[in-house]
């Protein structure tokens, strides 16, 4: 009896023993890298065709715009009816373009605007002097001046992103200006630039 009674203990020993020296395994990791939404991807994009427009690096604002394809500009949210298109090959060279674009018509004069590249990039992409706009707004067209925007009847399936400057309050804030960026997708469905727009307070 005595030997049975210390067989088992020695067993409960050994067995106690590997039990100490077990390696426990961690369960699994249930966390996911952090999603990144459209509107953060597309937000954190038009930052980077800012500086690119702010530097005057076309060629840094072609790498946008997927092959074979071009970007419209437009002075005004109100797009005319033959919007300048520029294809993404003539983009690098465009600030020592001297030819003159007719961009649309004048807002309360009716005279078409005629400005070479660089000149409309001034006069109206880069026209306010604030390197960082009030607000970035995603996808809220909003009518501020007294003509219709007609941005999604261009872009239907597109998002926009507005840099708006809201103006100064010794002009009474109607000196504001927008920037839109417009997106759509490519043949591999990723979003690329589709449009660059400027806005301000029309008659």
């Amino acid at each position: 009896m005595k030997v049975w009674k210390l067989g088992i203990f020695s067993l409960i020993l050994i067995l106690g023993g590997c039990k100490e020296h077990e390696t426990v395994q961690p369960a699994p990791s249930t966390s996911k890298s952090p999603h990144v939404t459209t509107e953060e991807a597309l937000k954190d994009m038009s930052e980077e065709i800012y500086q690119c427009l702010r530097n005057e690096d076309f060629d840094c604002l072609s790498e946008y715009i997927p092959d074979n394809g071009s970007v419209l500009f437009s002075p005004y949210a109100a797009i005319g009816e033959n919007p300048v298109r520029l294809k993404k090959e003539n983009l690098p060279s465009l600030m020592d373009d001297s030819s003159l674009y007719t961009w649309g018509i004048g807002d309360g004069s009716g005279i078409p605007i005629e400005l070479t590249a660089k000149n409309f990039v001034h006069k109206f992409l880069l026209n306010n002097p604030y390197p960082d706009p009030d607000e970035v707004i995603f996808d809220k067209l909003e009518d501020r001046g007294n003509a219709m925007m007609n941005i999604k009847d261009y872009f239907p399936g597109g998002h926009t992103i507005e840099y708006y400057f809201k103006g100064t309050d010794s002009n009474g804030f109607m000196d504001w200006t927008s920037l839109y960026f417009v997106y759509v997708k490519d043949d591999g469905g990723k979003w690329r630039l589709a449009a660059l727009i400027h806005n301000q307070w029309t008659i």
